[in-house]
């Protein structure tokens, strides 16, 4: 969202029900010792609109404010560009599948990028496919 300067530009969902949502949440870990209190501070990160409002109402959002109250905060926050579209991505895009270890398993296949010629490496898919197949089992059976 950095200013730029001379460029004309705007925000879009992608058509249809295209891409992903990435859901982020709050959570307690079993160990809190203040199980009360975490859970007083996650609803009202939640459910307050005064924290909604805070989260997503400035340019330095968090996201977009999962209490409907606050989304008129969220869109002030760039008024000559198309916040609605974030908006509406939440609402029309289907949730993102995810695996265990999710992170490591990307980190593997990005390696895809700099070995082969999708990227910027030289050898053949059907190379490097099969070591990178092993990886990612021995990621999966951890």
């Amino acid at each position: 969202m950095a200013e730029v300067q001379g460029f004309e530009w705007d925000l879009i969902t992608y058509p249809g029900n295209g891409g992903s949502k990435e859901i982020n949440g709050l959570s307690i870990s079993s160990s809190s010792k203040n199980k009360e209190a975490a859970e007083t501070f996650v609803k009202w990160m939640c459910e307050s609109e005064s924290a909604q409002r805070l989260l997503g109402g400035d340019k330095n959002a968090y996201g977009v404010p999962v209490n409907p109250n606050a989304v008129d905060s969220f869109l002030e926050m760039y008024p000559d560009k198309n916040m609605q579209a974030f908006i509406d991505a939440a609402y029309a895009q289907t949730p993102q599948e995810a695996q265990k270890r999710t992170n490591e398993i990307n980190s593997v296949l990005d390696e895809i990028y700099d070995e082969t010629g999708v990227g910027t490496g030289t050898s053949a898919p059907k190379d490097i496919f099969p070591g990178l197949a092993e990886r990612i089992d021995q990621i999966l059976a951890q």
